[in-house]
């Protein structure tokens, strides 16, 4: 007697375990080295079964990141607040931004740092539509990130491409923390050794850059 199909709530935790146990694979092996076979044997599946729920590992990798992005989208945008100043709704997105970061460092990493495949690397491959919904995904973090900053008084009276420039500026700053936070080379930089993060740390960071972009 065949199996009956799996309801949709097994298939979706299937599908959630899947997704975890590749970003494991991934963080510690590196995506070159991230195959059908190794996720199978982690799981404890075989190559087949794991065939039900993905087409390759190319739609595996991209559905990773892809609820990367939409995390992160959720938590800045539920860190808005729309009776709030706009300085303090960028204050608390790009707080959410950072946190994000460090705690899902990983994850982030395969986001936002790592040389892995993009969006034009798979036009044209059956993984296509895939890609293009990880792409949309990341570009709604991009447009969120750009009105928060963009509704702020300091960016009035400024010309398109100081606009531009200060976006960049922005999100550059905040990733580049990330980054320096997640290697541990934020260390080196004080001469206190260990660092620990804290929202006092954070804020006064996000202060630093405002003020600056904001003369």
């Amino acid at each position: 007697m065949s199996r009956p199909p799996r309801s949709p709530e097994e298939t979706l935790k299937i599908r959630k375990k899947i997704l975890k146990v590749s970003l494991d694979i991934i963080s510690n092996d590196g995506y070159p080295n991230f195959s059908m076979r190794k996720l199978a044997s982690k799981l404890g599946l075989t190559a087949t079964t794991i065939y039900q729920y993905f087409l390759n590992k190319d739609e595996i990798y991209l559905a990773v990141v892809e609820q990367g992005f939409q995390m992160l989208y959720d938590k800045m945008y539920e860190s808005i607040n729309p009776e709030d100043p706009p300085e303090t709704i960028l204050r608390n997105m790009l707080y959410s931004y950072i946190r994000f970061g460090v705690e899902e460092s990983n994850l982030y990493n395969i986001m936002m740092v790592w040389r892995v495949p993009k969006y034009y690397d798979f036009l044209g491959t059956a993984v296509e539509e895939a890609a293009h919904r990880e792409m949309e995904t990341a570009l709604r973090v991009l447009e969120l990130a750009q009105s928060c900053i963009l509704a702020c008084d300091f960016m009035d009276n400024k010309s398109d491409e100081d606009k531009e420039d200060i976006v960049l500026e922005i999100i550059c700053s905040i990733h580049g923390f990330i980054s320096l936070w997640n290697s541990q080379v934020i260390d080196y930089i004080f001469s206190t050794g260990k660092q620990t993060i804290s929202d006092k740390r954070i804020y006064r960071f996000i202060d630093s850059i405002i003020n600056s972009v904001g003369k």
